[in-house]
């Protein structure tokens, strides 16, 4: 079976921009200030659970919420960066 290879034309205008700004999936879901900004609030959201824990003397438990709440703020710190990009 043989694969069908289609060409597009090269992006002009208007349509460059917000061709350049798709993601392989097609979404994007990236440029949307709010997916950052949820992000960013469940990571406060994690570092008060981290908080509390460290309170009530669950160590172990306090660690693993304290690199959640890392994982998310570098995400949403990435994707703030990559809006800040795409607005240009």
């Amino acid at each position: 079976m043989t694969r069908s290879t289609v060409t597009r034309p090269a992006p002009t205008g208007r349509g460059a921009s917000s061709m350049r700004r798709h993601l392989p999936d097609g979404s994007r879901s990236f440029t949307s200030p709010w997916v950052w900004r949820g992000l960013f609030f469940m990571s406060l959201i994690a570092l008060g659970i981290c908080a509390t824990l460290v309170a009530g003397h669950q160590v172990a438990y306090a660690a693993c919420w304290g690199v959640i709440a890392a994982g998310w703020m570098l995400m949403s710190m990435w994707l703030w960066r990559k809006t800040l990009r795409g607005a240009d």
